[in-house]
């Protein structure tokens, strides 16, 4: 999916590596609401789940704006 963008060839090679970040650190995104944004543990974790869901690359497998209404973040 990454290399079928208009400009995938300037940020992936062809192997779908990322071209100019060479030493990604991974960090779990309730440790980044956490960490870097104060957020509370638990709402931390339901934030995450919220995102999670919103960012799913495939179109069909992400979330309705009416089903991400319902989630209880926002709740």
């Amino acid at each position: 999916m990454m290399r079928e963008g208009t400009n995938a060839r300037e940020f992936f090679s062809s192997k779908g590596e990322l071209r100019h970040i060479h030493h990604l650190k991974m960090w779990p995104l309730e440790d980044v609401l956490q960490q870097k944004y104060y957020f509370d543990k638990n709402v931390a974790i339901q934030a995450a789940d919220f995102l999670r869901q919103l960012l799913h690359l495939r179109p069909d497998e992400r979330v309705t704006a009416a089903k991400a209404l319902e989630h209880p973040f926002l709740r």
